[in-house]
């Protein structure tokens, strides 16, 4: 086997070695500083991950240093723009696309990549978790040559560091960000003298892990679930296990010695310093948690020996229910250019209103409907009907606000005097706005549909009966994608379907809306059919990341609706969209919304906002007013609800 040395050249070359940077997170930040203090490296360009690191674009924006954004780093576009720059070496930290033929061939032999594991073992994703998961005594940092496989080019350089029982998730992390940078800088340096010398590898991967690997396993031994609880002790993740179907976040546990009398899963202790609880050879301390537990509870051990009765799988599907917050961690997502921000998508509710704001690549904007106040000379605004709101690539508060001063000031002139929103749930900036709005509200929660993993997994989130619904719909119903022909037929059920359900006067629309939805290249129009009769029609907004149930339309017949919607899932999967904002109802506990949680245990709040721009002429309009919504001189949900 190979050992690496430093080529030993000597001196500074005669030109700097010029690297294209591709990374995200801390240990991309940390590197990138090593290689910006060292005059023998020039970093040419950073290309930032799709959800990108703001803080790493900062940095890059700091040193001047060009940056940007590539969909796809495979397509032509992304290579000519890499070879603009002529990099004599591409870096990869953390960044979250596989390098395919293309760009391989282009640059081959000049792809180096830094990954958080020992080297051929643990490739892939969420190697700290598994490490600790499986009780391993090391972890290592390894840099390698890039080629077509996950992890498994020849390997550079490795280095290894000790794991004990006081380590886990956050101190193997808080350690490999620094490991990772140091180890990818020396890997570096031995490019200003090639040849590079390396040595080929074999190894397993590492699964990424997906929703549901959190639940405690009871039937594991203490020492495994120690290990388990530690690999994932960060405050978005947590070991989860329920209490009578109420949720339990475990955090940090320690190993008892002592004896204790008690069923697997039962909590025979509790303290200031935390609870103990039976495991199937001893008991467990834990000592950082999140949840209410009291001596003499037990925890749902779902058939894992505790003398608990096993849970029907109906009980298990309603445990399993999430928040958008608590499965992601941090939000992103690029909506700019879906439908809902289309000039002439909102034109079918009323006069548009457009507004933005650039400033040093930075970008602020919204889209509105302009209505007049009946009987004054003032207008107000209104996002459309969907999810629009806001929409910026900076989460910069200093940038926010002067757009916001700026919209202000456009309102004014047009003696508009005040602005309701519907904002979108993966807006990374709804915290500031909740800050810096003159009204804000997590109102009615909403459905999401995760459409990053395989179909079958996705189907898994369905409660049991409509899984079964579904799978028999679907092999009884023909189902077909809709041309403009189908338009009248589709405002004529959907007429019938709102009578049937009572529907305010807000959701009724004409012909003609209708026949404008067909012209929008995002909108997909399904129908099902049962022998030649069409049962239901569903429209479906498409856009890069997210996808949208717009309107549906059904003669309650065969479960012909959640067929449509099981068929667009499966299509959303196979287009590659992230998350399906499948709605709510009109209160959290209609049968709509009933209906549509059943397709998903994700879940998050659809917020509202509000902005007045004119206090003194907004307030008399208000005045004596008794209702719920922002705009209270309006009297319809259409006009500013917020109640």
């Amino acid at each position: 086997m190979p050992s690496f040395t430093h080529g030993g050249g000597g001196g500074t070359p005669a030109k700097p070695l010029i690297i294209g940077y591709l990374g995200d997170g801390k240990w991309a930040r940390f590197a990138l500083l090593k290689f910006l203090n060292d005059e023998r490296l020039k970093v040419a360009f950073v290309i930032l991950r799709v959800k990108k690191d703001m803080k790493l674009q900062k940095l890059a924006q700091k040193f001047a240093i060009p940056h940007f954004v590539c969909e796809n780093i495979n397509d032509e576009k992304s290579l000519r723009l890499i070879e603009s720059f002529k990099p004599d070496l591409l870096v990869s930290m953390s960044f979250d696309q596989i390098f395919k033929a293309r760009i391989l061939e282009a640059f081959e032999g000049k792809i180096i990549n830094c990954h958080a594991s020992k080297l051929p073992f643990y490739r892939g994703r969420n190697n700290l978790n598994w490490v600790l998961i499986n009780d391993e005594k090391e972890f290592g940092v390894s840099v390698h040559f890039v080629d077509s496989g996950v992890d498994t080019g020849d390997l550079i350089l490795q280095k290894c560091f000790a794991i004990n029982d006081k380590d886990d998730y956050s101190t193997l992390l808080k350690r490999a960000y620094k490991a990772c940078a140091f180890l990818l800088y020396e890997a570096v340096l031995l490019f200003l003298n090639p040849p590079v010398r390396a040595y080929s590898q074999q190894g397993f991967v590492c699964k990424r892990r997906v929703e549901g690997d959190e639940r405690i396993d009871w039937t594991l031994s203490t020492r495994e679930l120690f290990n388990f609880i530690r690999a994932l002790n960060v405050p978005n993740l947590g070991a989860s296990a329920f209490i009578d179907g109420v949720l339990i976040k475990f955090y940090k546990s320690k190993m008892l010695k002592q004896e204790f009398k008690g069923v697997v899963g039962e909590i025979v202790s509790v303290n200031n310093e935390g609870f103990v609880v039976c495991t199937k050879d001893g008991a467990l301390k834990i000592t950082h948690y999140k949840g209410e537990v009291a001596l003499g509870s037990f925890f749902d051990t779902h058939g894992g020996g505790g003398g608990v009765t096993p849970l029907k799988k109906a009980e298990l599907w309603k445990m399993s229910r999430v928040s958008l917050d608590a499965f992601l961690g941090e939000k992103s997502g690029n909506f700019s250019e879906d439908l809902y921000f289309n000039k002439d998508y909102a034109r079918l509710y009323g006069e548009v209103f457009e507004f933005s704001f650039e400033k040093n690549g930075k970008l602020f904007k919204t889209i509105a409907l302009k209505k007049q106040i009946p009987n004054t000379p003032f207008f107000d605004l209104q996002s459309p009907y969907g999810y629009s709101g806001f929409y910026s690539n900076s989460n910069d508060e200093s940038f926010l606000k002067q757009a916001l001063e700026s919209l202000k000031q456009r309102a004014l002139s047009e003696n508009i005097i005040a602005f309701f929103l519907r904002l979108h749930p993966f807006d990374t900036n709804l915290s500031f706005y909740e800050a810096n709005l003159d009204f804000f509200k997590k109102e009615r929660q909403i459905v999401l549909i995760n459409c990053t993993q395989e179909f079958t997994s996705l189907r898994k989130a369905y409660s049991p009966r409509i899984l079964s619904y579904v799978k028999k719909a679907r092999k009884e119903l023909k189902i077909s994608f809709c041309d403009k022909s189908f338009s009248k037929d589709f405002c004529e059920l959907y007429e019938k379907t709102m009578q049937r359900n009572r529907a305010d006067s807000f959701y009724f629309f004409n012909q003609k809306y209708f026949d404008t939805l067909f012209t929008f290249k995002q909108n997909i129009v399904l129908r099902a059919e049962f022998e030649g009769r069409i049962l239901a029609f569903a429209s479906f907004f498409v856009g890069e990341e997210f996808a949208y149930y717009h309107l549906s339309a059904n003669c309650n017949e065969k479960n012909a609706n959640a067929a449509l919607l099981d068929f667009f899932f499966e299509f959303c999967v196979k287009k590659g969209v992230k998350f399906v904002l499948l709605g709510g109802g009109v209160k959290d506990d209609d049968n709509l919304y009933y209906f549509k949680s059943r397709f998903s245990t994700l879940w998050t709040h659809f917020s509202i906002g509000g902005l007045v721009f004119d206090t003194l002429n907004y307030e008399k309009l208000c005045e004596g007013k008794q209702n719920a919504f922002f705009l209270k001189y309006r009297s319809c949900a259409g006009g500013g609800g917020g109640g």
